[in-house]
C-alpha cells in the first residue's frame, strides 16, 4: 500500500478488503485478541493516511480505511469521518495549496466515504443514532462540495476531474441505498446531487459527460419503480 504504483496499491487494497470479508468473523470467534490487534493497526493507517508526509503512503492507506470491519470503524466513527472528508479537498496551508495534494487520494477518499456511508445505512436501525445520522449527512455534504474540484496541474491539466468522475460514479449506488435507509435525506439531497451531475453533463471532457450520463441513467432505471 506504500508502493508508488497505484495498480500495486489497488491490488493490495482489493486483497485486503477480500481478506477482511472473508475472514474476520472468523478469526474473531477463535481469536478474541484479533479485534484488538486489527483495531490497532486501523487507528495508525487512519493516521498516515491523513499525515504522512509521502503521497503514496496517504493514497495507499486511504484507499483501504472503508474496507475495515465496521465494528472497528464504529470505534473512532468521528475520527474517520474527519480524515476522510480531509481527504476528498484541496488541502491549503495558510491559504496556498499544499505540496501534498494528490487528486488520486481525493478520489479514493470520495469512494471510500461512499463505501462508507453505505456501510452506516446497512446498520440496524437500533444502532443509528442522531450522531450517525449527522455524519451521513456531513459526508453526503462534502460529496457535493467535490464536485467543484477543478484543480489544475501544469503538466497534466484538469486533474480535479478525476475526484468530479468518482462523484458521478457513486452516485446511483449511494442514492439508492439513501431511497430504502433514509428518506429524509433522500429528499433532501437528490435533487442537489442530481444538478451537479447535469453539470457534468455540460463539460468538455468526454470521459465526464459519459459517466455523469451512465449515471444519471442507472439512478433512474434503479429507482424507477418507486416513482410508478
Amino acid at each position: 500500500l506504500k508502493h508508488y504504483s497505484l495498480e500495486i496499491q489497488e491490488s493490495a487494497s482489493e486483497t485486503f478488503e477480500f481478506l477482511i470479508s472473508t475472514y474476520y468473523s472468523r478469526l474473531i470467534t477463535n481469536d478474541n485478541s484479533i479485534k484488538e490487534k486489527l483495531s490497532k493497526i486501523f487507528k495508525e493507517v487512519l493516521h498516515l493516511s491523513v499525515n504522512d508526509d509521502t503521497i503514496f503512503v496517504t493514497r495507499g492507506y486511504s484507499m483501504i480505511v472503508s474496507h475495515f470491519p465496521i465494528d472497528i470503524i464504529m470505534e473512532i466513527l468521528n475520527e474517520v469521518s474527519v480524515n476522510l472528508m480531509k481527504n476528498c479537498i484541496i488541502k491549503k496551508v495558510d491559504n496556498l495549496e499544499s505540496s501534498n495534494n494528490d487528486a488520486e487520494t481525493r478520489r479514493i477518499s470520495v469512494e471510500a466515504i461512499a463505501i462508507l456511508i453505505i456501510k452506516l445505512l446497512n446498520l440496524e436501525v437500533k444502532d443509528k443514532n442522531q450522531e450517525i445520522v449527522e455524519i451521513i449527512e456531513n459526508f453526503i455534504v462534502r460529496l457535493i462540495e467535490c464536485f467543484n474540484d477543478y484543480e489544475i496541474d501544469k503538466k497534466l491539466g484538469d486533474v480535479g476531474s478525476k475526484v468530479r468522475e468518482s462523484c458521478c460514479k457513486v452516485f446511483p449506488s449511494l442514492f439508492f441505498c439513501l431511497s430504502n435507509n433514509s428518506k429524509s435525506l433522500f429528499n433532501k439531497y437528490s435533487l442537489r446531487f442530481i444538478k451537479c451531475i447535469l453539470k457534468q453533463l455540460c463539460e468538455k471532457m468526454n470521459k465526464i459527460r459519459l459517466q455523469a450520463g451512465n449515471s444519471l441513467q442507472l439512478f433512474f432505471d434503479m429507482i424507477k419503480y418507486k416513482l410508478n
